[in-house]
């Protein structure tokens, strides 16, 4: 298999178009539900930095942990990203290896999916979504049933690696 890399908010100016680039690195995750987290403009300075993959059932504090709903806990995932010009009309696609099956997901304030339902790899094309000439913010919420994350049978979060593709 040959592999491209993409730079992504590099600091150098030599920025290649290419097929595959990791997506793991400078996420923002915050437990608990949060009713603005999916707008750009929304302050996620106080949130936890991480890089991916992240299963936040191995790390959480089940004694101070308190459902969003009945039987349900939240984690929120954030990353701010910029898109190179030479990348306009191209198909900017976002690979998830494993995610939790309670995830719904948001590109600059749209909804681009419904609740997951499942925890296994998938892909959605961002094209329609990204802003060229300003920052773009993904945000994903996911949701798990108590029982599910307190079994740690189950992994919850984003918690295999995430790519973007272009082509």
């Amino acid at each position: 298999m040959l592999l491209f890399v993409v730079c992504v908010n590099c600091n150098n100016s030599h920025e290649t178009v290419g097929k595959k680039q990791l997506f793991d690195l400078n996420w923002k995750f915050s437990y608990g539900e949060s009713k603005f987290a999916s707008e750009n403009d929304f302050s996620d300075h106080g949130w936890q930095n991480i890089d991916l993959p992240h299963d936040w059932s191995t790390e959480a504090d089940f004694s101070i942990q308190k459902p969003s709903a009945p039987g349900e806990i939240v984690g929120w995932y954030r990353k701010h990203f910029n898109i190179p010009e030479n990348w306009i009309g191209k198909d900017v696609i976002i690979e998830f290896e494993g995610i939790g099956k309670g995830a719904e997901i948001f590109i600059n304030g749209l909804q681009i999916t419904e609740s997951i339902g499942k925890s296994n790899s998938f892909q959605l094309n961002l094209k329609s979504y990204l802003n060229y000439e300003e920052e773009n913010v993904i945000a994903i919420k996911v949701s798990q049933s108590q029982e599910e994350f307190e079994s740690r049978d189950i992994k919850n979060g984003i918690f295999n690696h995430v790519w973007l593709i272009v082509k």
